[in-house]
C-alpha cells in the first residue's frame, strides 16, 4: 500500500483522471436532478400559494397576526360561526358569558359556558378543533359527555372556555 502511493504514475494519471470525472458527474447526473427539484418545489409553491389565497380570502383575520383586545373577540360570533362551519345547528347549543375579569397576575380573562345537544363525537370533535386552530387565546378548561338515551351518536356535551387577553 506505501509503494501505491509512492508511486508517480498514481499521483500523475489517477488523481487528475478522477479530478476531470467530477465536472462530468455534475453535469450528467447532479444538475438534472437539480432541475427536477426545482420544477417539483415550484409546484409545489404554486400549489401552497393558491391555498394561501384561500384561506385569506375566507378568514382574513386570520393571517392578520393581530391580536384580539376585549372589544374585538365576541364568544358569541365565535361559537356561532364554528357550529355553522361543522354543522351543528343553532337550536342545539346554548351560550352562556361571563363578563372580563382580572386573574391574579392582572391578566383579562373572559369565560363561557357553552351546552351542545345531541351532538356527534365527530361534530364535537370538529368544533373543537376548529375552535382551538382559530383563536390560540382559547382554551377549554373542562368538558362532561352524557350520553343522548335511545341515539346511537348522540351526546350532549358541557363545556367550559377561557379567552386570555
Amino acid at each position: 500500500m506505501r509503494d501505491l502511493l509512492k508511486n508517480r504514475i498514481l499521483h500523475y494519471l489517477v488523481v487528475p483522471a478522477a479530478l476531470a470525472i467530477w465536472p462530468l458527474l455534475v453535469y450528467a447526473v447532479y444538475l438534472p436532478r437539480l432541475e427536477e427539484s426545482w420544477k417539483d418545489e415550484a409546484e409545489q409553491f404554486k400549489k401552497g400559494r393558491n391555498v394561501m389565497e384561500q384561506i385569506l380570502n375566507l378568514d382574513p383575520e386570520r393571517l392578520s397576526g393581530a391580536k384580539a383586545g376585549p372589544g374585538q373577540f365576541d364568544f358569541a360570533t365565535v361559537i356561532q360561526n364554528v357550529a355553522t362551519a361543522v354543522g351543528i345547528r343553532p337550536a342545539d347549543y346554548k351560550l352562556t358569558v361571563k363578563p372580563v375579569r382580572k386573574n391574579k397576575t392582572g391578566q383579562k380573562i373572559q369565560n363561557a359556558h357553552v351546552i351542545l345537544r345531541q351532538v356527534s363525537i365527530k361534530s364535537l370533535a370538529e368544533f373543537l378543533d376548529t375552535l382551538q386552530i382559530r383563536y390560540a387565546s382559547l382554551q377549554c378548561d373542562q368538558i362532561k359527555l352524557t350520553r343522548v338515551k335511545g341515539l346511537p351518536d348522540a351526546w350532549k356535551v358541557d363545556l367550559d372556555f377561557a379567552y386570555y387577553y
